[in-house]
């Protein structure tokens, strides 16, 4: 599981990047003050944790969590 828990600082309202994730290359993660966004390689699908619980998120798919 790929357990997040963003803190953007003031002067930065939006963080974006690619990572690769337990050999899962293309994971994208669009960080905002209100949201994260995440989206899943065409070929392996992530488990992403927030605030307590998991969620899959299908290959080749997003998901959106609000930031609470």
């Amino acid at each position: 599981v790929l357990w997040l828990n963003p803190c953007l600082p003031d002067e930065i309202p939006r963080l974006e990047f690619t990572l690769r994730f337990r050999g899962a290359w293309g994971v994208r993660l669009v960080v905002t003050r209100d949201r994260i966004a995440v989206t899943a390689p065409a070929d392996s699908a992530v488990r992403i944790g927030y605030d307590g619980e998991v969620r899959e998120v299908p290959a080749g798919t997003s998901a959106e969590l609000r930031i609470t």
